[in-house]
């Protein structure tokens, strides 16, 4: 016959092994006999614990609490179980019992320790971490999860010894690489961070979330062929992972292959509906194709779900501007200024001189300073005369260059560098928000006073200018938006060209003498503006020059292979913004043998006259 002893050591005994019907039906044998018994009262806790029942574990557990008050083991696992079903500051309790009832307990110090995380108490849980460690210097959990708490606090370097202690006791434990490999990422240390990402994949080659991290690590250091190879891995895994579809996404678009991103990130959308940026960055891919209609339904959703998605309004407000509901559009702009693509390249300045906000303005002195990209800032000028009509002294601070264009506005009280002193000004406003603060419609100025043109010999016809890539000195090895042979053969022969192109290649200057077209590239702003000046024209693609010749009443023959800024619209063959422009665009941005056919269809008819 099976005595209370012998049927107390089979339900240990059962427990250890995880055979968990054996060990209730052996813990319920002794409490026939001894209904208080608080060993089997927190053995059959545990059994309901691993089973998933949690409450029927916490009966048991304050059972034997109950029965044994100083049940420092019953009162550890009551606090962990309170925890797994939410109730905290229960669980707090039952765990500061148990520390208190054993303190030698480095168990019961790790479990107060992972509570008081999700408490947002950082500094008690250290200091739990830190006493289990002490009293269990072979503690490999405890070591992992200080090692997190760590690096939650920036302590980088703390939490990377943590993370190396724990793998030496566990070399093997996939959660200590994973988290040691993020902490190095984050330290800066990509290279180093690979190598546990790896092994932790050879540990768990079936996880799609291993191959996605690795995917993300190579992505961050510029390896895309390697991160596309991981994330590729990550979907033949889990074909439904929708961050993993996001990301390839992101490589696809930068690869060129936009049909393929837009259908990644649909699969995105279909996994995960609720990820505003996935509707983002699908948006933009419309927005590149010329889908403008898809592209603005896209922004609005992402701000639907994430109100506050700087990036999305600022998005939207380029593809409003460009189908000209201009006033939602500048509105939208605004939003500039808390998006990151945006703030990466412009700081705000002059923020101790108060802001304008539409007020009367009669009298005093305001400060317009320009803050975007070269063509924003022509736009924009255009509304400068209307400060001058309400009375304003207006200052104008812009790119040195193109200071004597500004200086033309009539009216402007002063036109200065920026980086040169700054009078005082009673308000100041940057000069994109103009067309939102005042009336955002296209109120045209005249063409700018044209620059002192070089002498051309009687009789015969200036030249205009060529421009067909969007190289600088960062990416001089750009490609062209379409060969230049091709170009040059569209060309009529009786009128004569220059090519304003910079970073021309050794085949490329090869031609242009074959062709007789000198070149004539410009080191800056201000002796490209002189160029421009001396020409009867420019055909070009969507860059700064085709701003200021327009700008210049220059005719302008503005070749579009795709979308470019939106104050060139999405279909029509001219820009209320510049009358002297005339656009030519690709049908199929796949097809430049019909781009190149447009252009020589083009330049056969009268251009658009200055």
């Amino acid at each position: 016959m099976l005595t209370v002893p012998d049927a107390i050591n089979a339900a240990f005994t059962a427990f250890q092994s995880g055979n968990w019907d054996r060990a209730e039906w052996m813990a319920r044998q002794v409490i026939q006999i001894a209904p208080d018994h608080p060993a089997m009262l927190n053995l059959l806790g545990s059994v309901y614990y691993q089973r998933g029942e949690l409450r029927e574990a916490i009966v048991h557990y304050l059972a034997a609490t109950e029965v044994q008050p100083n049940y420092a083991e019953a009162f550890r696992n009551l606090g962990v179980a309170l925890q797994a079903i939410g109730q905290l500051p229960s669980a707090l309790e039952a765990l500061q019992q148990a520390v208190e009832l054993t303190p030698e307990d480095a168990t019961a110090h790790y479990n107060l320790g992972n509570l008081l995380v999700l408490l947002e108490q950082p500094e008690a849980a250290l200091d739990a971490y830190q006493t289990a460690i002490a009293l269990q210097p072979e503690f490999p959990q405890a070591l992992t999860n200080l090692g997190t708490l760590l690096q939650s606090l920036g302590q980088l370097e703390a939490a990377i010894a943590a993370f190396r202690q724990s793998l030496a006791l566990t070399p093997n434990a996939v959660t200590a690489q994973i988290n040691l490999a993020n902490a190095l990422q984050e330290k800066g240390n990509p290279e180093s961070a690979l190598g546990y990402y790896r092994r932790a994949a050879e540990l768990q080659p079936f996880d799609p979330n291993l191959q996605f991290n690795l995917g993300n690590l190579h992505q961050s250091i510029g390896d895309f062929a390697a991160a596309k190879v991981h994330y590729l891995l990550a979907l033949k895994l889990d074909s439904r992972h929708a961050p993993t579809h996001h990301n390839l996404a992101l490589i696809l678009q930068a690869e060129g292959q936009p049909n393929l991103a837009i259908a990644h990130l649909q699969q995105t959308l279909a996994y995960q509906p609720d990820n505003a940026a996935a509707y983002s960055n699908l948006g933009q891919l419309w927005q590149d194709q010329g889908e403008l209609p898809s592209a603005i339904t896209c922004f609005r959703t992402a701000i639907d779900l994430q109100p506050d998605f700087a990036q999305a309004h600022f998005q939207l407000s380029q593809a409003l501007l460009a189908i000209g509901h201009l006033t939602e559009g500048f509105a939208e702009d605004e939003w500039r200024w808390q998006a990151p693509s945006y703030l990466q390249q412009q700081i705000p300045r002059h923020r101790k001189i108060p802001r304008w906000d539409g007020g009367a303005i009669a009298g005093q002195k305001i400060l317009v300073w320009a803050e975007q990209d070269l063509g924003q800032t022509l736009i924009c000028s255009r509304y400068l005369p209307q400060l001058v009509k309400q009375g304003a002294q207006v200052i104008v601070e812009c790119d040195r260059a193109i200071v004597p264009l500004l200086a033309a506005i009539p009216g402007l009280t002063q036109v200065i560098a920026k980086g040169d002193p700054v009078p005082d000004c009673a308000l100041q406003i940057p000069l994109g928000s103009l067309p939102n603060t005042l009336s955002p419609s296209p109120t045209l100025l005249p063409p700018f006073p044209l620059l002192p043109s070089r002498p051309t010999p009687p009789n015969l016809l200036k030249p205009i200018g060529l421009i067909w890539s969007n190289r600088t000195a960062d990416t001089p090895n750009a490609p062209g938006a379409f060969p230049l042979a091709q170009l040059l053969a569209a060309l009529p022969p009786s009128q004569p060209w220059v090519s304003l192109q910079s970073h021309l290649t050794a085949e490329e200057q090869a031609q242009l003498e074959q062709a007789g077209i000198p070149p004539q590239p410009c080191i800056d702003r201000a002796e490209l503006i002189q160029a421009i000046a001396a020409l009867d024209g420019l055909l070009t693609i969507d860059c700064e020059a085709a701003h200021l010749a327009a700008a210049l009443g220059k005719p302008v023959w503005l070749v579009l292979p795709t979308t470019g800024h939106w104050v060139w619209g999405n279909d029509k063959s001219t820009t209320p913004w510049y009358p002297t422009v005339q656009i030519i665009r690709a049908l199929d941005p796949q097809d430049g043998a019909s781009l190149l056919d447009s252009i020589a269809a083009t330049l056969q008819e009268s251009p658009p006259k200055e």
